[in-house]
């Protein structure tokens, strides 16, 4: 399961997304504690997770056509027109709150695919102008991010999160579901997909080698 909490000023739009008229209906405390079903093939190395919520989050987009990434970034930019530009506005808190860094601030993923899912969300609308600074603190923010979920499900969730999933999707044609930038921070309890292939090559590969680690040779290989 995966908790959130939904502040008074983003309730009636989760309301909306999830089938109701506003805040009054409260439609939108469907999102505040969500089942997800996570399935890891232990053989091929192959996982889903399942959430119906998901079906009902929204998709912002930028302009259409042939249009350039400017133009795309433009079109759905500021208030009123893309919430991640409101983070503490109109998208919602973990339990443990948000973590900011210089140019970036986490939030709750409000339709969740793991019980601990977070969003980090750049200052800076258009992901095609990031620059190396505030993609590097980012990354710095959403290792506070890891430290601060493990801690706080060691204390008041399951106590066995400790396999931490990141990826970033850019653009619609990447699979984002916002243009203004933002990545995903995940924890699962077991190794997901290429995590688990990776976990058994590496010991089969140790005891073929003389207890070389896999990981570190391709990182020297490609460094």
């Amino acid at each position: 399961e995966g908790a959130i909490e939904v502040p008074a000023t983003f309730r009636a739009k989760v309301a909306r997304w999830c089938g109701g008229t506003d805040a009054s209906s409260e439609a939108w405390k469907q999102v505040q504690c969500q089942r997800i079903v996570s399935v890891h093939n232990r053989w091929t190395y192959e996982s889903c997770t399942f959430n119906a919520l998901r079906s009902s989050r929204p998709v912002v987009g930028g302009a259409g056509g042939k249009a350039t990434p400017d133009e795309v970034a433009r079109a759905c930019e500021g208030p009123g027109l893309c919430d991640f530009c409101e983070v503490e506005r109109l998208t919602a808190v973990e339990p443990f709150g948000r973590v900011r860094g210089r140019h970036c601030m986490t939030a709750g993923n409000a339709f969740k695919s793991a019980g601990l899912h977070g969003l980090l969300i750049w200052t800076r609308h258009a992901p095609h102008q990031l620059t190396a600074e505030e993609v590097s603190d980012a990354f710095q923010t959403a290792d506070s991010w890891f430290e601060r979920a493990l801690a706080w499900d060691q204390k008041k969730g399951r106590g066995r999160a400790k396999h931490e999933v990141m990826f970033w999707n850019c653009f619609h044609s990447a699979g984002a579901s916002q243009i203004h930038p933002h990545m995903q921070m995940q924890l699962f309890e077991g190794p997901v997909a290429y995590e688990g292939l990776l976990r058994d090559q590496s010991a089969r590969y140790r005891q073929q080698h003389q207890d070389d680690d896999l990981c570190q040779l391709m990182v020297r290989v490609h460094g």
